[in-house]
């Protein structure tokens, strides 16, 4: 390991000395996945189209650090399907791609071994890479979490570094898993069985956690999607000065327009293909409310859980197929289905017509698809931890918006509670939860947000004058 950190140093003070000029009047995103359609990727759009369409900042020109073969009318068709963010001829001329080649030294399965420090130190060389594709950006940008970018790009001459956190890379719930020896997606095998690797890689994560610190020190400005990530990065970058709560953008107002009445016996499961994202939770829960609520297996009755999700990747097909496996061997095969890649349209239509919305992931930074559940009137059951917990679902009685659970059998009986709600209980329960989320997730409110933070970072366009020069 101390090898690799002094090649790579050795490298950048290398590649340092071939940096450009920092362009004044250009913004630079470092999201190299922009064509995948995640939370992540619509924090991107939506936040650019706020600056492309504010009258302060048309001086600005915007260019997106992306993998290679991506082009910008392809994206940009995306971008419209699963989103509903389109861009007018004009401001899709002040946007721009640089592709790079070296884009996938940002993959985790690169990196078997190691994956947090070597994902980590290949961000930072794919940042110089971008850096030098082009004069260096006078604003960077980073949308998607690579932390060791920021160093970088202050190295090449950027004044001024955003940082929008999903997630930290490092937690201190992370570094308590592996204190605890509890077994999770990053915590397999003999790291989480044996004390000594336990020991070993408790060191590795404390280790990690230092230099995350250091890096992040490079940030201007650095906004978190939710309570529960703020809270983690003050404790570990301690700079709370520059940091401060923007949630993420949920396309409320849309999907507030569909009827609360008439719903199908659908659950809807909106989340990418990843491990992270529990999916063998859902379908053990499905399995044991069927086994305990047989009369919705089939017939009139019949329950049925959809999965939507994105997939990027082989590996995320992966896992999408092995969901459909796994629900065969569990006996309730009939009772789920896979939507892969859905459109936007696609994906709306079936908010606007199921009625539970379900959500697993453990510790989630926010949850996006879990506002879009409450504003498209579904009731909602999410896991009880992150900002889930902390931000979105109220439990209270008299102000319940939705059902929070962490196991199969929580999951289990608040299903069970779900369906089993008065048709006057039920819609009380969607109006609640829509009322709870219609303004304050909202994509204005994401945008209007994101401008006041970046006041004094960014130049306003001064006001050119209406008279004519004599």
């Amino acid at each position: 390991m101390l090898l690799v950190v002094v090649l790579f140093i050795t490298s950048v003070l290398v590649l340092i000395g071939l940096r450009g000029t920092a362009q004044k009047g250009k913004i630079g995103f470092f999201h190299p996945f922009c064509d995948a359609g995640g939370g992540g990727e619509r924090v991107l759009w939506v936040l650019i189209a706020g600056l492309v369409k504010s009258g302060d900042y048309l001086h600005y020109s915007i260019v997106i650090y992306a993998k290679e073969g991506l082009f910008l009318d392809d994206v940009l068709t995306k971008v419209k399907d699963q989103f509903n963010v389109e861009f007018s001829e004009s401001e899709k001329k002040r946007i721009s791609l640089v592709q790079l080649r070296n884009w996938t030294w940002l993959e985790a399965k690169r990196y078997p071994r190691l994956t947090l420090i070597a994902q980590s130190l290949g961000s930072a060389l794919v940042a110089i890479e971008a850096l030098r594709r082009q004069d260096p950006p006078e604003v960077f940008v980073d949308t998607i979490g690579f932390a060791f970018t920021f160093p970088i790009a202050k190295l090449f001459g950027c004044s001024k570094v955003i940082a929008y956190v999903h997630y930290p890379t490092i937690s201190s719930d992370m570094i308590g898993v592996v204190r605890d020896g509890v077994e999770a997606f990053n915590n397999k095998g003999l790291a989480a069985k044996s004390s000594l690797g336990r020991i070993a890689k408790l060191g590795y994560y404390k280790v990690f956690a230092f230099v995350y610190s250091f890096v992040g020190s490079f940030a201007d400005v650095i906004l978190a999607n939710s309570s529960w990530t703020i809270g983690h990065l003050n404790e570990i970058w301690k700079l709370p000065k520059r940091t401060r709560v923007l949630y993420p953008p949920c396309d409320t107002k849309s999907l507030a327009s569909f009827d609360l009445n008439a719903r199908q016996n659908v659950i809807v499961s909106v989340a990418q293909f990843r491990p992270e994202k529990a999916h063998t939770l859902q379908l053990q829960s499905l399995q044991l409310f069927l086994q305990q609520h047989p009369e919705f297996r089939k017939g009139p009755k019949k329950l049925t859980l959809l999965f939507i999700g994105g997939v990027r990747n082989p590996t995320d097909q992966a896992l999408a197929t092995s969901v459909r496996q796994q629900s065969v061997e569990m006996g309730i095969e009939d009772n789920v289905e896979i939507l892969v890649n859905a459109s936007f349209p696609d994906l709306k239509a079936w908010l606007g017509r199921a009625s539970l919305g379900i959500h697993a992931m453990r510790d989630e930074h926010f949850g996006i698809g879990i506002v879009e559940y409450m504003a498209a009137g579904l009731i909602t059951i999410a896991h009880n931890s992150g900002g889930p917990k902390m931000d979105i679902v109220s439990t209270e009685a008299k102000a319940r918006t939705g059902y929070l659970a962490a196991t199969k059998e929580e999951y289990a009986k608040a299903i069970a509670t779900a369906l089993t709600l008065t048709a006057k209980e039920a819609i009380e329960l969607r109006k609640r939860a829509r009322e709870s989320v219609l303004n304050r997730f909202s994509t204005n409110a994401f945008q209007e947000g994101f401008l006041k933070c970046v006041e004094g970072v960014l130049t306003v366009e001064p006001p050119k004058s209406g008279k004519k020069s004599k």
